[in-house]
């Protein structure tokens, strides 16, 4: 079986990130696909901590920005050609609608999503405008990508219907960069749409009965944080 995790936000947590790891090591697993907030650029140890232990379990790391990282660190390196990151190099940053192949199943990998606390940060210090989906992007993605069977996304689609909270409903720009996301989404039309960012375990359907499947964070239950899929048969195993 070619299996993969797909885990939520980490938030810069490396003692959760080592204990995800040895657990899904345990379990067969040898690749993570991470949903953003993974936490680069807050701690210089984050990233040599997460890779010498993903080495130690023969395992690789791949994830898409989410909103909560440093996005200036995040373009020089897609600037430079320099996605892959740790001296085993086993972490892989996806640029914004960048397709792969694991096994049988295709996948597009789309980050981004919006700080409802921003007005409590600081520009280029602890938030970034280029965490918000643009209509660059949509064209873009739109111009060059066919259908997909999966998408791993920071944020959901607007076509999903969440029970939102910590004010994500009725926030404009959250909204928007939603609204982009779903229009990617109809374009690309995949089987299913795995998330995190509003920190909640969640199955649901969108508008056209795709599965949209959104991950917790760090500070929930272990389990909430990750689920098994299968790439050979296209489906969620655990």
């Amino acid at each position: 079986m070619n299996a993969v995790a797909i885990c939520g936000d980490w938030h810069g947590d490396a003692r959760f990130a080592r204990k995800m790891i040895k657990t899904l090591s345990s379990r067969g697993i040898t690749e993570i696909l991470h949903c953003g907030d993974f936490g680069y650029g807050w701690d210089a140890d984050y990233i040599p901590n997460i890779d010498e232990s993903l080495n130690k379990h023969g395992m690789t790391l791949r994830w898409v920005p989410g909103n909560h990282e440093n996005y200036d660190e995040i373009d020089l390196l897609y600037d430079h050609d320099a996605q892959r990151m740790g001296m085993n190099g086993t972490i892989y940053v996806l640029r914004r609608g960048e397709r792969f192949m694991i096994g049988a199943t295709s996948f597009v990998g789309i980050g981004g999503g919006h700080s409802i606390d921003k007005d409590r940060r600081t520009q280029g210090v602890s938030w970034w405008p280029q965490e918000l989906i643009t209509t660059g992007d949509v064209y873009r993605i739109m111009s060059t990508h066919r259908e997909c069977d999966v998408v791993i996304a920071h944020d959901a689609p607007l076509t999903a219907d969440l029970d939102l909270r910590n004010g994500y409903k009725d926030d404009p720009h959250s909204i928007g960069n939603r609204r982009l996301l779903g229009i990617i989404v109809d374009h690309l039309d995949p089987l299913f749409v795995f998330h995190g960012h509003y920190h909640q375990r969640h199955s649901t359907k969108d508008h056209l009965d795709r599965v949209v499947i959104g991950l917790s964070d760090n500070r929930d239950w272990f389990n909430n944080n990750f689920v098994i899929f299968d790439c050979d048969d296209k489906k969620v195993i655990e």
